[in-house]
């Protein structure tokens, strides 16, 4: 959608948070590519809608936060990160 990449959380009305994470499955993993592949492919999505003659950035404001930081093979640290930035905690370094 062209939304700006923003790393550090910041007031909007929509963020868009991408967590690459795979690391649970079994059989025919790949889910870790689907943030970049659907980042790719809304390149091609407008803020105008044509039919519902709309321009949804005039109503709200989002930024793209980008893929969170996994680390694969290591599920329950994962998760826990997850939750904390989905929570909006602070990681404790």
């Amino acid at each position: 959608m062209r939304l700006p990449h923003v790393p550090i959380a910041e007031e909007a009305d929509f963020a868009v948070i991408d967590v690459p994470f795979d690391t649970g499955v079994t059989f025919r993993a790949g889910a870790r590519f689907a943030p970049e592949a659907i980042r790719s492919n809304s390149v091609l999505l407008k803020p105008y809608n044509i039919a519902l003659d709309i321009d949804i950035f005039k109503y709200c404001s989002g930024y793209d936060f980008g893929d969170l930081p996994i680390v694969p093979g290591f599920i329950e640290d994962s998760y826990e990160f997850i939750s904390l930035i989905a929570f909006r905690k602070k990681l404790d370094a």
